[in-house]
């Protein structure tokens, strides 16, 4: 697809996000008896406009969204203090409704996009690395590059793993298979990432591992008598395990040929078939010792068992490390026609969350190094996004208008002068001391903050513009 296609897209996009949010001020503003002097589509100079209903509709040459012009929002305009249609003198609530009025239509349009995303079935959204680590657990991971055909999209990743640093001579590690440098993948179908996950995941029954070694997945189960701990507490005199032979202290391994794990086990198993006479295979000390003992009058074999804590000492040597992890393929989400929008509103506030940290982020980054970070794009970096976005498809392409309009959206409502959240800083300010901010004042501040505004949007221009050309 060429580049002039993909730049007309992200002018279409970036205009329809900031058209729909200006058309939030202008429906406000008309709802609340403001008189709205200029309603233009694009950025002056103007190619034409027409005056209907005492409102300007102007197209403009600059493409680039919108904007509109209210009586009073410029408190020197003489007539601003005169006429009942100002902004100025307008009810504090209408003013307060069209300063917000931006923001909501952004998140209308984000509602609307993902709704409709997730109805057809899109991708996931952007994600934490909580969220990405969740959808691998959940999900399927093939090892390896052998699916991969030249071509293909991939993304190479540094999952966090755990290795096996040493393995004692002896142990029941030793005996199972591992050898240091493992990196363990899977315990019994699980994910396995950090090393505090170890103890919950090994617990019980005998575990099967999936280790990564010498470039190749390796199963290994867990030697049986790791996890092992019914114990024979008490052999009770001239019972019919006495007679054959058991003692205390014997570790109970197999019990009719199933693998014994605790005191339970041997319970069940007992009350749970017929045969009269039963197999027990122990250990005792370093032997492994068969009886066939036959059952009393009452039933059983005359012994009382209990568990014993081996606790987690199974030769192994464990540490965090991270493992190379190609991700080429991820699967649309899709829900019905009920459970789409409710996904939606779930999805609005977790993308919100996460757009606000990053902004917190960009202004810690700021005010500490006086840089702007590598992960903040603007006007350069979101039209090469587009160029992606329009080439994956129709899906991909509606997925980044939600994301930028919720993106226009956080940030339009944060409390900085000349954005919807100033405005509204000082609306509020009027509400509480009942005393409106000093016109001179609030227009200087608006007046600063916009060139701020500019001096960040051309830093991060500029980093596009190096990103591009990889300067």
């Amino acid at each position: 697809m060429s580049i002039v296609v993909s730049v007309i897209a992200f002018l279409i996009i970036f205009s329809l996000i900031i058209f729909v949010h200006e058309l939030g001020h202008f429906m406000a503003a008309k709802k609340g008896g403001i008189e709205v002097q200029e309603f233009g589509f694009g950025m002056p100079p103007r190619i034409f406009g027409k005056k209907v209903g005492g409102t300007v509709y102007s197209v403009n040459w600059i493409p680039f969204g919108g904007f509109v012009r209210m009586l009073g929002e410029d408190p020197s305009d003489p007539n601003a203090k005169k006429s009942k249609k100002s902004f100025s003198n307008r009810p504090l609530r209408v003013r307060i409704a069209v300063a917000i009025a931006g923001v909501v239509m952004n998140l209308l349009l984000a509602f609307v996009c993902l709704t409709i995303g997730f109805w057809v079935g899109i991708e996931p959204l952007i994600v934490t690395s909580d969220d990405f680590m969740n959808a691998v657990r959940n999900g399927n991971v093939e090892m390896g590059y052998e699916e991969l055909a030249e071509g293909d999209a991939a993304y190479l990743v540094a999952l966090p793993r755990v290795a096996v640093y040493g393995v004692d001579p002896g142990s029941m590690a030793e005996v199972s298979g591992f050898m240091a440098g493992d990196v363990i993948l899977e315990i019994d179908g699980e994910q396995f990432f950090y090393l505090s996950e170890y103890d919950s995941l090994n617990a019980g029954s005998p575990s099967q591992y999936e280790v990564w070694r010498d470039g190749e997945v390796v199963s290994i189960e867990s030697a049986a008598d790791a996890a092992q701990n019914a114990v024979v507490s008490y052999v009770i005199l001239g019972s019919p395990a006495e007679d054959a032979g058991l003692e205390p202290g014997d570790l109970i391994l197999k019990l009719q040929g199933e693998a014994i794990y605790s005191a339970s086990d041997v319970f069940d198993i007992t009350n749970g078939v017929e045969d009269q006479v039963l197999q027990y295979v122990v250990q005792r000390g370093s032997e492994v010792v068969t009886f066939d003992i036959a059952r009393g009058d009452d039933g059983y074999v005359g012994i009382y068992v209990g568990n014993v804590d081996f606790g987690n000492d199974t030769g192994l040597s464990l540490y965090d490390t991270s493992l190379d992890t190609v991700v080429y393929g991820v699967q649309p989400v899709k829900y019905g026609l009920l459970g789409a929008p409710k996904e939606s509103i779930k999805e609005i506030y977790r993308l919100s969350l996460l757009t606000a940290g990053m902004i917190k982020d960009l202004a810690g980054d700021l005010v500490s190094h006086g840089e702007v970070p590598k992960g903040v794009a603007g006007p350069v970096g979101i039209a090469q996004m587009t160029h992606v976005f329009v080439q994956e498809g129709l899906a991909s392409v509606i997925r980044f208008i939600a994301i930028l309009s919720l993106s226009l959206a956080v940030f339009n409502i944060i409390p900085f002068p000349a954005l919807d959240g100033g405005r509204l800083a000082f609306l509020l300010f009027e509400a509480i001391t009942g005393h409106k901010p000093n016109p001179r004042l609030e227009m200087a501040l608006h007046g600063l903050g916009f060139m701020l505004l500019m001096l960040l949007l051309i830093a991060v221009t500029f980093n596009d513009v190096a990103n591009l050309f990889a300067w």
